[in-house]
């Protein structure tokens, strides 16, 4: 919102990691993600809405007008936007639990559905403490996705999937590592019959399955971890 009316070039550098936009009505609910979204949109036009709260809102009132048009008169639209500004750990931009649709447009105050940054990994102690752990893994050939950070009570849902791997790759394990707080680790929906949940422990690798759904739920005031994709050379 800083610059939101001003003109300034090249404030911030971004990078997405993902956003999804959550659809619910009359009973069903769907998923759409960058492939259905650039249906409607370009993929440049994708690529600015992604790190811009005002284009996802207006992106979700896009999507409720589409449905009220096809007779829906009520929906939920939300969405999970995951962005890292200035070399910064991933964020959550908009939060998730908020319903878009019925949001009022506001022009001169602050929107609630956008969340506040987590700045304490802001500080010069914690970016050694993560450039640390980056070198440490790229060294030794890990890919890195990541870091995340997230609020209490968020839940991030991830997979790691076997097209963003190598064919060597497939066999072998990812590790996902805690760095900070507490966290929940679910592996397996909630449809699978008895999923999987563990503690996640600092600074001890947690061993994964390329292609299983999994979650991590903040369960202090904010967490952050990352995740380690081996080298070919390390796959079983």
């Amino acid at each position: 919102h800083g610059f939101r009316f001003s003109w300034r070039m090249m404030t911030k550098s971004s990078q997405y990691l993902s956003t999804d936009f959550r659809v619910s009505h009359s009973g069903n609910n769907y998923v759409l993600n960058r492939e259905e979204i650039t249906r409607f949109m370009t993929d440049r036009q994708f690529e600015s809405m992604v790190e811009d709260p005002e284009y996802i809102y207006q992106t979700a009132m896009y999507i409720r007008k589409t449905l009220f048009d096809l007779g829906v008169k009520e929906c939920r639209v939300s969405a999970d936007s995951w962005i890292a500004v200035n070399g910064l750990p991933y964020q959550r931009l908009i939060n998730p639990k908020i319903n878009l649709a019925n949001q009022p447009r506001k022009l001169l105050s602050p929107h609630e559905f956008v969340l506040p940054r987590i700045t304490k990994y802001y500080s010069s102690g914690w970016q050694q403490v993560i450039r640390d752990h980056l070198l440490s893994f790229q060294s030794s050939g890990y890919a890195i996705v990541g870091p995340l950070a997230d609020h209490r009570n968020m839940i991030k849902t991830h997979a790691i999937y076997t097209t963003e791997v190598t064919e060597m790759q497939k066999n072998a394990s990812f590790l996902l590592i805690l760095l900070d707080g507490k966290a929940e680790l679910q592996v397996g929906t909630d449809e699978e019959q008895v999923p999987e949940r563990h503690i996640l422990r600092r600074n001890v690798p947690f061993h994964l399955g390329f292609n299983r759904q999994h979650s991590v739920r903040t369960l202090s005031t904010s967490s952050l971890w990352l995740y380690a994709i081996p080298p070919p050379s390390t796959a079983s």
